[in-house]
């Protein structure tokens, strides 16, 4: 049950911005598929870690395949730390997007001009579902959906250039 909405034009301002976040992550996820292809298939991925188990599916997959890679495959030192560090902001930034995404406007606070997310989550150790809450600023939504176009620039220029190296 929702206790309280944000007024009406902070409401739509919001819907806005989860809208950039939104589609600027479906465009990051594309370009990191684009880099898990070119590393599975002619970068070596194949026989790493997670590369053996077969193409990764989870986003933690992905970005855990793609640190595999640039530090196990000699050939993509150059890729290393900037491989290293754009999976670790894509795992930050996959957290704060998912309470967006999976949770549920539940109130706001006016004082602080903040948000409540609930969504229900499996507790994996004890098989149920326990309520999860995140209250998050408005303001700090407003700034993730900028933060969310980088990422996808970024993404998008890190996969260029791998198939730049990797495809001859």
């Amino acid at each position: 049950m929702i206790k309280t909405l944000p007024p009406k034009r902070k409401l739509e301002a919001m819907y806005r911005d989860l809208g950039r976040i939104i589609v600027n992550w479906g465009l990051a996820e594309q370009g990191l598929e684009s880099c898990i292809s070119l590393l599975f298939h002619q970068g070596g991925g194949k026989a790493t870690k997670h590369g053996r188990r077969g193409l990764p599916r989870s986003l933690t997959s992905k970005t855990g395949f793609i640190k595999d890679c640039v530090r196990d495959i000699p050939g993509l030192a150059p890729f290393r730390k900037e491989g290293r560090e754009l999976a670790i902001a894509m795992d930050d930034f996959s957290r704060f997007r998912d309470s967006l995404v999976h949770g549920v406007v539940s109130s706001y606070d006016t004082t602080h001009r903040t948000v409540c997310f609930r969504s229900l989550e499996i507790d994996r150790q004890r098989n149920v579902h326990r309520e999860n809450e995140r209250w998050i600023a408005l303001a700090e939504i407003r700034r993730a959906g900028p933060h969310a176009s980088r990422i996808c620039n970024w993404v998008a220029d890190y996969a260029r250039r791998l198939a730049d190296a990797l495809i001859a």
